[in-house]
């Protein structure tokens, strides 16, 4: 119930926390958009995206913007009611989707071309659980997109306790523990990148995995 509470609270003022955004955030969805852009590079293809914890949907939109000439399907989950509110009072284009669900209890019926998902497994109840279901979603040929922050050093590990008071209980593996999890899932690895900042925070990464088809 807190973690709802919590999460319907900061949908509120989302876009205007400013060294979240800055710092976190923004950097994050601009990595995701690089990623994009040596994906979604056929203009007769239609491509499903999914986002697992759209947020308020800011970076829906911006893919939308970015490959406004191309076929796309956009789909957004997440399991905070207001944040999907607020996505839904923000949108304004037919071929984008706000669904109240997590990725626990989704339920779909059909594979996606990319899955993308950036600062919201700490928050679930089982990772690995997540990843195995995302590979289940995904299309044989598509691409899984994952970011968020990640504790490798003690120090890491102190600043996410103190970042748990102020949000809700979470998980931040390594960097080595998420690749094998991933790997077990069944998951190639292409691509890993680290989002440069001069605040020190611990180290947030976006990375590219496909389906491991030699598995």
């Amino acid at each position: 119930m807190r973690k709802q509470k919590i999460w319907n609270f900061y949908a509120k003022i989302y876009k205007n926390m400013f060294f979240l955004q800055k710092h976190s955030l923004r950097p994050t969805r601009q990595k995701v958009l690089s990623i994009l852009d040596e994906v979604i590079c056929n203009s007769a293809k239609e491509y499903k995206i999914l986002d697992i914890g759209c947020g308020i949907g800011q970076l829906l939109f911006e893919i939308k913007e970015r490959f406004k000439d191309y076929k796309l399907h956009l789909t957004g989950i997440d399991p905070a009611e207001m944040m999907i509110e607020k996505a839904n009072i923000a949108n304004s284009f037919s071929n984008i989707k706000f669904n109240l669900c997590s990725i626990e209890n989704i339920a779909l019926d059909s594979q996606y071309d990319v899955i993308i998902c950036t600062h919201s497994l700490p928050y679930v109840s089982n990772m690995k659980n997540s990843f195995s279901k995302i590979y289940e979603f995904l299309a044989d040929d598509g691409v899984f997109i994952f970011g968020q922050a990640t504790c490798n050093k003690k120090y890491d590990r102190i600043v996410m306790k103190i970042v748990e008071n102020f949000v809700s209980k979470a998980n931040y593996p390594s960097v080595n523990n998420i690749k094998n999890d991933l790997i077990t899932a069944g998951f190639k690895l292409m691509k890993l990148e680290y989002i440069k900042t001069i605040i020190k925070i611990p180290p947030i990464f976006v990375m590219s995995c496909m389906k491991d088809k030699e598995n």
